[in-house]
């Protein structure tokens, strides 16, 4: 599996860095089933397909075979998850309520190769806050029905009467597995005990056309700071898929002039985002080098805690896994002792105020730490001893945004060692 992950992660980053040549390696007899996995994974195997029919990656029969059946499942979970959304879509638009499609959903309609590229669960939207009754029953009228009790700010989530809940597969993309509708009333995102104030950058959307319907979608800078925002607090989710997102959005809105540094750089300042963006901008810039502006990267490496930078000099792109955790990632975004103490609270008083689902979490967190997969460092994803470059921010010294980040050398990154599954 951690040679597959690492074969997928040089893979990708050859395509972006638009080599004429790409080949997905193969090692051994179980290679096809383990990039087939390592692909589900890190979310890539329907794209990965994608390059494949267009001559852009090559590799062996037996890989192009089960990747195709990644991208075949995920064309028609992308037109299924379309077809389904609609009603909910119309009968908000019915009462007045243009929402806002926001993260995946957004990036698979307009900056992706088709839609079926981008693996997702949910479908994301945020409505005024004005509005959330006025949204509900309208989602109600069409059938939809809640499965996530109301949390402030608001966030809740929808499932149509149609869908099946149970998830089909967990090796591979499967069009039948269930996908959700997730409201929202803020483009807010919550570190533990603070926010990215990304509300404050709230007015920069544009008109977004789905299937005839007009709705609305972020545009920059605010899109950039949604995107870098969910990377970073979801970093064992899709992370290389993300992160393939984030290049994406950022080179073709430098092309068009939509993304203006400068106009980011202002943001950082206003919406308190630049240490919750500084993970996804790092691994972004790694992925792609040239991508991220150093001014920008620097900025928000400035602002990060020691936790954050910690962490992101121990990860890789193609990393990410559900199974391992540290203390010092799940306290990360605290910016001072006595915020380490406050963050740590209020992570008790989550699982507490669940009442026996919590339980039952801090019973698996307990299996985890006897297991070795909770430890209090972060795991070194690059190997001890690696070759592998660090991140272009780590590689320098920077302490305020003044200061430019030296070039990381160009070398393949070992590959991340990946923990069994252990309940």
């Amino acid at each position: 599996m951690a040679a597959a992950s690492a074969a997928i992660e040089r893979a990708v980053r050859a395509v972006l860095a638009d080599e004429s040549r790409v080949v997905l390696e193969t090692q051994g007899d179980r290679a096809t089933y383990a990039l087939s996995i390592a692909a589900f994974t890190t979310g890539t195997g329907a794209l990965l397909a994608r390059w494949m029919e267009d001559g852009r990656v090559q590799a062996p029969s037996a890989v192009q075979e089960s990747f195709a059946r990644h991208l075949d499942h995920g064309r028609r979970r992308a037109a299924r998850v379309r077809e389904g959304v609609l009603p909910a879509l119309d009968a908000l638009l019915a009462r007045g309520i243009t929402p806002v499609v926001i993260k995946g959903f957004h990036t698979a309609l307009v900056y992706c190769e088709e839609p079926g590229v981008r693996p997702m669960s949910d479908v994301d939207i945020v409505v005024p806050p004005a509005r959330i009754d006025d949204a509900e029953a309208a989602l109600e009228a069409t059938g939809f029905h809640a499965t996530t009790p109301r949390v402030r700010p608001y966030k809740r989530d929808w499932i149509a009467p149609n869908v099946d809940p149970r998830v089909f597969s967990v090796e591979r993309p499967d069009a039948r597995s269930r996908w959700q509708l997730e409201v929202h009333e803020s483009f807010n995102r919550s570190f533990v005990e603070v926010d990215a104030n990304l509300d404050r950058e709230g007015h920069r959307v544009v008109p977004l056309e789905v299937a005839g319907r007009t709705l609305s979608a972020p545009t920059q800078p605010l899109l950039t700071l949604v995107l870098a925002c969910q990377i970073s607090s979801e970093l064992d989710s899709m992370r290389l898929m993300r992160l393939i997102d984030l290049v994406r959005v950022v080179r073709a809105d430098r092309a068009n002039g939509t993304l203006d540094w400068d106009e980011l750089l202002a943001a950082f300042q206003h919406t308190d985002a630049a240490r919750f963006a500084y993970p996804a901008l790092a691994l972004g810039e790694d992925l792609a080098p040239g991508t991220i502006d150093q001014r920008v990267l620097a900025s928000a490496r400035a602002a990060s805690s020691w936790g954050v930078r910690h962490t992101v000099e121990r990860l890789v792109p193609g990393g990410g896994f559900m199974d391992r955790t540290s203390l010092v990632a799940r306290l990360m975004w605290a910016d001072s002792p006595l915020g380490v103490v406050r963050s740590a609270m209020q992570l008790l008083a989550r699982g507490l105020s669940r009442g026996r689902p919590g339980i039952v979490a801090w019973r698996a967190l307990f299996r985890r730490m006897a297991s070795g997969a909770f430890t209090v460092g972060v795991a070194d994803e690059r190997g001890n001893g690696s070759t592998a470059p660090q991140h272009p921010a780590a590689a320098s010294q920077v302490r305020d945004a003044s200061e430019v980040p030296r070039q990381a050398a160009q070398q393949t990154p070992q590959p991340p060692r990946l923990p069994r599954r252990t309940g």
